[in-house]
């Protein structure tokens, strides 16, 4: 085996690390933002609903970016992320914070 594979498997395996992380990040940010919603009682209203929307589809994303190795994963793990942030959004409208 060449230094040149052994350095390409280490990038690759660099990179799958990274994407994971990426939507392991995505995906907790989301259950802790639909956790806390549910904590402070704020899932009656239309932003608390679609805050738990959004917490759904950020683990779903999160999902296929911790499983999937091509370029559907670093979709799913990117789309984790920004769902998981658009949660935290929807948590503060729904609860006024």
């Amino acid at each position: 085996m060449s230094w040149r594979k052994v350095g390409k498997a280490a990038g690759g395996a660099l990179l799958d690390s990274v994407r994971e992380w990426i939507a392991i990040i995505g995906g907790l940010g989301a259950g802790l933002g639909a956790g806390l919603l549910i904590w402070q009682g704020g899932v009656g209203s239309i932003p608390g609903i679609v805050c738990l929307v959004l917490a759904a589809g950020a683990l779903v994303s999160a999902f296929f970016g911790m499983r999937d190795r091509d370029l559907g994963g670093w979709a799913g793990a990117i789309i984790a992320l920004v769902l998981g942030i658009a949660t935290f959004v929807a948590f503060g409208l729904a609860t006024g914070t």
